[in-house]
């Protein structure tokens, strides 16, 4: 590289978008950060640090970490003589915090930019400030696109796009050619009619083409499910999620022989290098996008992009010829968009907002040249939030509260409550609880055998943890017992009750890394709390964080809740199944006693279940007067 054009760009089709795909060709040539004979550290900021780390490692022979490191919140790999640091761009933004001037990388290196996620467009953002000072610092930017090429080159005026044959078939994501098929017309408008087709066209396969596994691509969960519910009479069917959960089903399935179809809405083939000779496609997929006026989350189905449905077909023809049947006309193919939108447009942009502030951007909306700005209702919405967490003052600046929530490498909301507790007397607790949520919660933790009366006895063990005041407080008892317990017995001391040691090993980790994490930002129980207040004081720093993750059950119903929220109709929403709190208010009920625990609940997150409904995890409730000071007018007088 020339050191002249500090910024270059490596672009080409669907592979060369990541960091590990390029590690086929010779790093040393392109992105190995030597400088006048002196071997200097290179960033390699992705999505999947561990993965790519590993996969480096592999391409340059090092698989003990002596060349390649990795960095994730409560992890790191790496030693002094690491040259290539893999880390997220959170990660590498709070490097910033303490560095500025990241001076210790000489070489930055950002894959799939044209993924346009809010995180990699900030990264970008601020290292174009950086660059600015230091001219020296070599930024690569890989794209799958000339498209993403060219819009970055208009964002580095002086960029150079550098081509990278990246060929799929050169990439060993597949090695045959696969024919691509369009409908002669399109489908008509109406809900869940491509799911059908896709159905259709499932059965056409396997009556008419030879062997070979499908993979059909659905937008929604839901979707998901109706395929293999259409499916499974007569096929295979595994759902499939991009986990390893799923990778687990198909070793269940894999000795069954026949054809086996996979239904999804994402692949990572390269983690998962799935054998398929025939994939459909419906032309959608489903992004979470946030509404700033009313400040609240939903998903929405949309097109795909051109991008999209390349990938899609290279998940075809793994070990022989494929074809991929698009479940739309050439209009429609014609008319998708090149690149996904910018996803900082319709995101939820508080965390970044309080490190922009942490880095010493104050003025939010002009001291930074975004990529693409963020929509002006998300800015207002993200600093109101801002400053309900006590992370703003009065004029907006960061406080020294916000300045260690910036540091916390935990959600926004828990790293309010961490602080909270330091100053209420109850952090061990807190952070107990926040290691836990972090780990996954109870639907992680709690484990339920397959038989009948094993689940029983599962329940009844996890009966012990439980409390009427919810989940956070279920998993407090839980790491607490698993923390003080004997070191040499805690497997078998997780499989007597049913729940899943490795979780708890991850959480009792991110405990530890949080405890430390606390000492140096120097939080620590300030307050001496009696033991019957500790309670009280836990629910109360949990309100502090989750004040606008709040739902009211709704009247005489088990586990339906509205949640309290801008919208002229507030939704409607179930608690997760693995919930303590539907359970409890289950069993009132059929006592034939009117509930008597609060309708009022706070809850960690929703998420989406397998039937396409929007569920609340990691739930807890708590008193009306606990949320007055966030909700002076908004919620109803009746308790």
């Amino acid at each position: 590289m020339s050191s002249r054009s500090p910024v270059r760009e490596l672009a080409y089709g669907v592979s060369s978008a990541r960091v590990t795909i390029l590690a086929h060709y010779d790093m040393t040539k392109w992105i190995w950060p030597v400088i006048d004979g002196v071997e200097c550290v290179a960033s390699v900021v992705c999505c999947r640090p561990k993965r790519s780390a590993q996969f480096i490692g592999m391409v340059l022979g090092d698989d003990g970490g002596e060349l390649v490191g990795y960095q994730e919140p409560f992890e790191s790999v790496g030693n002094d003589n690491v040259r290539f640091m893999c880390q997220s761009p959170q990660m590498l933004l709070l490097e910033a915090l303490r560095d500025p001037l990241l001076r210790q990388y000489k070489t930055i290196v950002i894959e799939s930019i044209d993924e346009r996620e809010p995180w990699t467009d900030i990264a970008i953002a601020v290292l174009s400030k950086i660059l600015a000072i230091r001219t020296e610092l070599r930024l690569v930017l890989l794209s799958a696109s000339p498209e993403g090429a060219n819009l970055f080159g208009g964002y580095f005026a002086k960029l150079s796009p550098i081509l990278v044959d990246g060929r799929p078939e050169d990439m060993g994501l597949y090695h045959h050619h696969v024919d691509v098929m369009h409908l002669s017309d399109a489908l008509p408008d109406l809900q869940n009619e491509y799911v059908r087709e896709a159905i259709r066209t499932v059965t056409k396969i396997g009556e008419n083409e030879k062997e070979g596994n499908v993979f059909v691509f659905v937008a929604t969960k839901q979707q998901i499910k109706m395929v293999r519910d259409g499916l499974r009479q007569t096929f295979v069917v595994v759902p499939w999620f991009d986990d390893d959960k799923s990778a687990d089903n198909l070793t269940k399935v894999s000795g069954k022989g026949g054809r086996v179809v996979f239904v999804g809405t994402s692949l990572d083939q390269q983690r998962y290098q799935l054998d398929v000779a025939y994939v459909i496609d419906c032309g959608y997929e489903s992004v979470m996008w946030y509404d700033g006026d009313t400040d609240s989350s939903a998903l929405s189905t949309v097109p795909i992009t051109k991008y999209t449905a390349h990938y899609r077909t290279s998940v075809g023809g793994t070990h022989s010829s494929g074809k991929c049947f698009r479940l739309y006309d050439r209009n429609f193919a014609d008319s998708l968009k090149e690149l996904r939108d910018a996803r900082i447009s319709g995101s939820d942009i508080t965390e970044i907002i309080l490190k922009l502030k942490a880095l010493g951007i104050d003025n939010v909306t002009r001291s930074l040249a975004y990529v693409t700005p963020p929509r002006a209702s998300d800015m207002a919405s993200s600093l109101s939030t801002l400053y309900y967490l006590r992370a703003l003052d009065d004029s907006g600046k960061i406080t020294s509260d916000g300045e260690a929530m910036a540091e916390l490498t935990v959600d926004i909301h828990l790293s309010r409550a961490i602080v909270s507790a330091s100053k209420e007397g109850c952090l061990e607790q807190i952070l107990k609880i926040s290691s836990a949520v972090e780990a996954g919660g109870l639907e992680k933790i709690f484990y339920f055998p397959a038989a009948k009366s094993a689940k029983l006895d599962a329940i009844a063990q996890h009966e012990r943890f439980m409390v009427k005041e919810g989940d956070h407080i279920t998993l407090l008892n839980i790491m607490t017992a698993f923390i003080s317990g004997n070191g040499t017995k805690k497997g078998k001391w997780a499989a007597e009750r049913f729940l899943n040691y490795q979780t708890l090993l991850r959480a009792h980790t991110i405990y530890q890394v949080l405890t430390k994490k606390c000492r140096q930002l120097n939080l620590h129980d300030r307050g001496i709390t009696q033991h019957s207040d500790v309670l009280e004081k836990v629910l109360k720093c949990l309100v502090h964080g989750y004040f606008n993750h709040v739902a009211k059950r709704v009247q005489y119903s088990e586990d339906e809740y509205e949640l309290v929220e801008k919208r002229e109709a507030p939704r409607r929403v179930h608690v997760h199944s693995h919930s303590v709190i539907a359970e409890a208010v289950r069993r009132q009920v059929e006592s034939g006693i009117t509930p008597t625990i609060s309708p009022w609940v706070i809850y960690d997150k929703l998420q989406e279940d397998d039937d396409g409904n929007l569920t609340m995890k990691e739930v807890t409730t708590i008193i009306r007067d606990n949320l007055t000071e966030f909700y002076e007018v908004k919620v109803p007088n009746e308790t």
